[in-house]
């Protein structure tokens, strides 16, 4: 995702792959914001999975 949104910001409306990235990234951000505290909460509980599956990984590699 985090390349996603690079090549969305450096390419623009020509990279059409990247752009929905960027498009879709907007309207979580949007539906996080427009349920307040609920929203918060999930925001918070998605960053925490991103954090347990990232360090599910790497300890995985070694």
């Amino acid at each position: 995702m985090p390349l996603g949104i690079v090549l969305g910001v450096l390419f623009g409306a020509n990279a059409d792959l990247f752009n929905n990235v960027i498009i879709n990234l907007i309207n979580i951000i949007k539906l996080f914001s427009k349920e307040s505290l609920i929203g918060l909460i999930a925001l918070g509980i998605v960053i925490w999975l991103f954090g347990i599956s990232g360090s599910a990984s790497k300890s995985g590699s070694d």
